[in-house]
């Protein structure tokens, strides 16, 4: 039976295959690591992004709540201010200044209290 011999110079997959296969896995970690980094800015970036969107709906919700509470309020000042201007009203009418002047002890003038100007008119 014949055996070949093995030669000593020929190539031996098991002699590279380690120092290919660190190089490829320390590549494959280099890119991972970066791509870890890269994805951790990303997520940052992100929630960043959230938190700001999620304070400025706040904001919105607490400003539109403040706009109907100043517009109940304004509302409610309107419908005083309509109610002032009818009672400035009634308080302003002929007869009651006349029935107030009454009661505090005002009359009419006599005749012989009243004296009547004319303008232009010829003297007696």
């Amino acid at each position: 039976m014949l055996v070949a011999k093995k030669s000593s110079h020929a190539w031996q997959p098991s002699q590279f295959q380690p120092e290919f296969k660190t190089k490829a896995r320390k590549q494959v970690q280099a890119i991972s690591v970066s791509l870890k980094i890269k994805m951790l800015a990303a997520v940052f970036v992100c929630a960043i992004m959230a938190i700001i969107v999620v304070a400025h709906a706040i904001k919105t919700v607490e400003m539109t709540r403040q706009v109907e509470q100043a517009r109940a309020e304004l509302q409610v000042l309107q419908e005083e201010a309509q109610h002032l201007k009818l009672e400035i009203a009634a308080l302003r009418t002929p007869e009651r200044l006349e029935q107030k002047a009454y009661e505090l002890g005002m009359q009419y003038p006599k005749r012989d209290q009243l004296i009547i100007l004319s303008y232009g008119a010829p003297e007696d």
